[in-house]
This record gives structure tokens, sequence and C-alpha cells, in this order.
């Protein structure tokens, strides 16, 4: 490696860094006054097992219609734009080896969002934060697999970095990049939830945020993305990690000894299901009810 090129290429990172980290970092340099961990904050479990069993279909169902890589929609091939023509040079001479070890760094971004950013004097309050930062990133893979396969824009490489794999399923999924989009939802969830709970500040913010940085850069230096690609990817994340916790979380009022829930807060996300009519439709809502929700009608 030539001192031109790991100059470009730690030159890339921090300007990758500072540009999609900033926002986690000024959210965490600000908050509640009150001491860390003194809200007690409960999740509404009725989201988990929906949103789940969503992510799962949002990545099976495709894969089992389109048995061969869908056709690409946004192929750039030699004519991209110039921002991510100038993002190309951070690539690696081995590419294979930067998209190898970006799940690693997504991995510790994971570990850090899930331990010691959600780590609090309580266990249900772990199960609290690891239940709103699973359901973001639920969301998000759900919201990734509907742009990926609607955009379809080619990866910048067409190796496919699986000896023996003659073809790559995912060769016009580039747009935009689920690996940053997970990272930094897990890392927006935690802090959000942590807010949430009342703590002002999260020491292991700046890890988990450098850990998403480098999920980002190791994206574009292994090929598999373009830099617009992963810039979209972590505003997803942190837009979602901020938006679900919110949701799914809801503050107990203590009555004397025991703890009741507000009914005028946060009811649940899946809030019911009725029939409508005698003639057999069934109206299926997601959502808080009237004008924020989603509803869906079936007819037997």
């Amino acid at each position: 490696m030539t001192e031109r090129y790991l100059f470009r290429s730690v030159a890339f990172m921090t300007a990758l860094a500072f540009s999609v980290g900033a926002p986690l970092l000024a959210q965490a340099s600000k908050g509640p006054e009150d001491e860390p961990e003194n809200r007690p904050l409960e999740y509404d479990k009725s989201a988990g097992l929906p949103l789940f069993a969503g992510a799962i279909a949002a990545v099976a169902l495709p894969t089992a219609i389109y048995k061969t890589p869908p056709k690409c929609r946004w192929c750039d091939g030699a004519r991209i734009d110039a921002v991510d023509r100038w993002a190309r040079k951070a690539k690696w001479d081995e590419p294979c080896r930067a998209a190898r070890l970006s799940y690693l760094s997504l991995g510790t971004a994971a570990a850090v969002a899930l331990l010691p950013m959600s780590r609090g004097p309580r266990g249900d309050r772990w199960l609290t934060s690891a239940g709103a930062v699973a359901d973001s990133v639920a969301v998000t893979v759900m919201l990734t697999q509907v742009v990926k396969y609607t955009v379809r824009r080619a990866r910048p490489e067409a190796d496919t970095c699986h000896p023996g794999r003659a073809k790559e399923q995912d060769r016009n999924l580039s747009f935009f990049s689920g690996h940053t989009a997970i990272a930094f939802a897990l890392l927006s969830s935690a802090q959000e939830t942590a807010r949430l709970k009342g703590r002002s500040k999260n020491d292991w913010l700046w890890v988990g945020g450098g850990a998403a940085a480098a999920t980002a850069y190791l994206r574009v230096a292994g090929g598999r993305h373009y830099l617009i690609d992963v810039l979209t990817g972590a505003g997803v994340g942190y837009v979602v990690g901020r938006w679900v916790p919110r949701h799914v979380t809801r503050e107990p009022q203590s009555i004397g000894s025991s703890v009741a829930f507000r009914p005028s807060l946060s009811p649940p996300v899946f809030a019911y299901s009725r029939s409508v009519g005698s003639d057999g439709n069934i109206l299926f809502q997601l959502g808080k009810g009237p004008g924020r929700s989603v509803q869906l009608g079936l007819r037997f």
C-alpha cells in the first residue's frame, strides 16, 4: 500500500466519519438535565414479533422470487457521477478483504449498541433498550429491501468475493447500503432509547460511531457500494433509529407502590384488527389510530 493510497483512504474515511457521524455526536452532546437512567421506560412487546417477521419476509421473499440477479434499472457502468467517481479512489487493491472487514465493523457496532450503550441498573431496562434497537433494525431491513429491489442499482464491482459462486444474486442491489443503514440504526436507536430513559451522555457512542463510519468506508473500499449508497444508508439508519424507539416504548406512571401505563401515552403500534360489515370483510390496522395508521382490507 503506497503512501499516496494510504493518505487518500484515511482522508476519505475521516470526511465520511464527520459527515455521517455528526448527527449522532451532536445528539450525544445534549440531553436532559436528569441523572442517568432515572426514567423508567417500558417496551411495547406487541410490535416486536410482527416487525421481526416482516424483516425475515423482506429478505426471504425476494430471494425466492428472483432466482437470478434482477435486471438493473440504474446501470452506471463507466458513467458514474462526479461524487461517486471521486470516492472510488478509496477502493483497496484487495477489495474483497475490505468487504469482509465490513462485517467485523458492523458486528462491533452491534455489540456496542446492545451491550454498553444499552446497559442499565436493571435487567428489564436492558431488555427495553434491546427491544427498541431490534425493532429499529427490523424496520431498517424492510426499508432497505424495498428500496434495493425498486431502484436496482448495479454494484461497482462484479466480483462476487465468493469462490465458486457463478452469479451474485444481489449484483444489482447497490442502493442503498444495508450494512451502513443497519450500523447507524443500531447506534441511533440505542442512543435515542438511552435519551428517553434520561441518560444525558454516552461515552461509548464514539466507539460505536467509529465502527459505523468504518462500515460505510469499508463498503466503498470493498467495491460493494458507491459513496451515495453509504451516505443514504447512514441517513436512513439514523432517522429510523431516532423514530422507532419513540413509538415502541412508553413511560409508566407510578400509582402508590404499583406501576401502571399512562393511557394517554403511546398505545400499541399494532392496535387491533376487526371485522367490517357482515359480508366477511376484515380490516387490519397498522398504527395508532385514525390519521396515524395504515389499514389493509381483505375480502373472503
